[in-house]
């Protein structure tokens, strides 16, 4: 399932000067129409953390499509998204774990 990649820890994170944490930090993430899995795999592949999305595939009591998404952080990070579509309900769990991510990097 997984490579023997261990996962990064916050601290870690925190004190990265990688490029894409760096601007992880300073990035707004209101940005209409931005490619959230792609800016998380990036960031993930940046790090030495892995991405994977866990589609459910019971629909949301609204009828949407439902994933979770799990990083190798130590611990381990889950996210959950939704949308209309299964691509849309990823682009939505790559947003909340980079929204997470931005939260634990700015903690001291």
């Amino acid at each position: 399932m997984h490579s023997a990649r261990i996962g990064i820890t916050w601290a870690t994170l925190r004190n990265s000067a990688g490029e894409k944490i760096t601007r992880l930090k300073s990035t707004s993430l209101s940005t209409p129409n931005s490619n959230y899995c792609q800016l998380l795999q990036e960031l993930a592949e940046e790090q030495n953390f892995e991405v994977e999305y866990l589609d459910i595939e019971e629909l949301s009591a609204s009828s949407l499509h439902q994933c979770l998404v799990q990083l190798t952080t130590q611990p381990v990070t889950v996210c959950h998204g939704q949308g209309h579509t299964r691509d849309e309900a990823h682009a939505h769990a790559a947003h909340n774990a980079l929204q997470y991510l931005k939260l634990m990097v700015r903690r001291a």
